[in-house]
């Protein structure tokens, strides 16, 4: 009997809805031409990347120990993108 790891599919899933996120912004940034989407199109960027990297992770190393700086400088690079684009007018 196969077990099927959920953390590595639940990474996965979230990773394809990060993806489209970053389609559905860069679309309406295409639209718009607003300098404030510019900003979250980065920040779902940064998002999705990092959810990347964990399902890589999970699925090959079974164990993302050795990319929590990483994931957590990622973290805070979305906050700030995010901050940014709210405070742009």
């Amino acid at each position: 009997m196969v077990l099927i790891d959920l953390e590595g599919v639940v990474a996965f899933v979230v990773f394809i809805c990060a993806f489209f996120l970053v389609t559905i912004s860069y679309l309406t940034y295409r639209r718009n031409k607003s300098r404030r989407l510019l900003f979250v199109v980065a920040a779902f960027s940064l998002f999705a990347l990092k959810e990347g990297l964990l399902t890589i992770y999970e699925f090959i190393f079974e164990s993302y120990l050795s990319l929590e700086w990483a994931l957590l400088l990622m973290d805070f690079g979305i906050l700030f993108l995010f901050f940014v684009g709210m405070l742009k007018k």
